[in-house]
């Protein structure tokens, strides 16, 4: 389960994409597949967390990894460019690195 706090020390990974409608549910399945099958197996993975937007048309992935060196190895590898070229049918929007800076519940 992710935790998300200032001081958790993992990295965040959050990639966005676009999908028509009527395949959102084929790229989440693609992406559980690809986590199951791969993903968290990987040295260094801590957690990953799928979100759909309701309009069908966006697919978020938040990502959590010990640390960005571990992140990297993983993104470079074969596993990782396998599952890009099954996922290549879908337009990335937006894929980058984080860190938490702040975190407020609510009261």
């Amino acid at each position: 389960m992710p935790t998300i706090a200032k001081h958790n020390e993992v990295i965040t990974v959050i990639f966005s994409l676009a999908v028509e409608p009527s395949q959102q549910q084929e790229l989440i399945d693609l992406m559980i597949d690809a986590l199951e099958t791969t993903t968290k197996h990987q040295s260094g993975f801590v957690s990953a967390s799928f979100h759909k937007s309701l309009d069908g048309t966006r697919v978020f992935n938040y990502a959590q990894w010990k640390t960005q060196a571990e992140y990297e190895t993983f993104a470079q590898s074969p596993q990782d460019q396998a599952i890009g070229a099954r996922l290549a049918q879908f337009q990335l929007l937006d894929s980058h690195i984080y860190e938490v800076v702040m975190t407020e519940p609510a009261t």
